[in-house]
C-alpha cells in the first residue's frame, strides 16, 4: 500500500522491520532497493537468497546492467534462459517461467523471441477468463517492449493495464528502472495519473 501511494522509504521500512524475515520479505526488499538505486543494499540482499531462488526476479541481472557491468550481466541473463527453458521443458504453461524467459532474451537482445514469450503468457491467461494473472502478463509484454524499444507497443500495454484491478500500481510505474527510458512520454505521465486513481472494477 506503502509503494501503491508512491512512499517508496516508507514501503522499504516496513519490511526492514518485519519481526519475522522470510525468502518472500527478502525479494520484495531487493524490489525496493533496486527502486531507490540502492544497488549496495540490494546485492547484500541478493547474496541472502536461497540457490534455487538464483533466478527469481532476474534482479541480479537487473543490478548488472544498472552498473554497467553488460559481461557480467549477459553471463548471468544467458544462465537465466537455460533455467527457464529447462523448467517449460517439464511445465510448458508454466507463466512464471514464461515471463522470466521473455525478460531474460530482452534483456540479451533477442527481440523476437522475447515477445514470442510473453505473447504466449498472455494468451495462456487471457482477460476474459483470468482476471487474476492476465494484467501482470500483460505488464511483462509492456517490460519485453520497453526494453527492446517498442515505445508505443510498451505505452499501449500499460494503458490497458493499468486500471485493471491486479494492474501495475502508481509507485511501481514512478520508481521501477525498467521504464526509465518512457517515464518521460507524456502517455506514460497519464498513466500513471490513471495508476494513482482507484481501479476499475467493471
Amino acid at each position: 500500500c506503502r509503494l501503491g501511494l508512491g512512499k517508496l522509504e516508507e514501503a522499504r521500512a516496513v519490511v526492514e522491520n518485519a519481526p519475522v524475515r522470510t525468502v518472500w520479505g527478502t525479494d520484495r526488499l531487493i524490489q525496493l532497493a533496486i527502486f531507490a538505486r540502492d544497488l549496495d543494499r540490494a546485492s547484500a540482499l541478493i547474496a541472502t537468497l536461497p540457490a534455487e531462488k538464483k533466478y527469481a526476479g532476474l534482479w541480479e541481472g537487473v543490478v548488472a546492467r544498472m552498473r554497467g557491468e553488460q559481461e557480467k550481466a549477459r553471463e548471468y541473463y544467458t544462465g537465466a534462459v537455460e533455467y527457464y527453458q529447462k523448467t517449460l521443458a517439464d511445465k510448458t504453461d508454466d507463466l512464471d517461467a514464461l515471463s522470466g524467459l521473455s525478460l531474460a532474451y530482452a534483456a540479451l537482445g533477442r527481440k523476437d523471441e522475447a515477445v514470442r514469450e510473453a505473447k504466449r503468457a498472455v494468451g495462456l491467461a487471457p482477460l476474459s477468463s483470468n482476471a487474476l494473472d492476465a494484467p501482470g502478463q500483460m505488464v511483462v509484454l509492456a517490460e519485453v517492449y520497453a526494453q527492446i524499444g517498442e515505445r508505443e507497443a510498451a505505452l499501449q500495454q500499460l494503458a490497458a493495464a493499468v486500471q485493471l484491478p491486479a494492474g501495475p500500481d502508481y509507485g511501481r510505474l514512478k520508481f521501477d528502472p525498467v521504464w526509465d527510458d518512457i517515464r518521460t512520454d507524456p502517455k506514460f505521465q497519464e498513466i500513471m495519473a490513471r495508476a494513482a486513481r482507484p481501479p476499475d472494477w467493471k
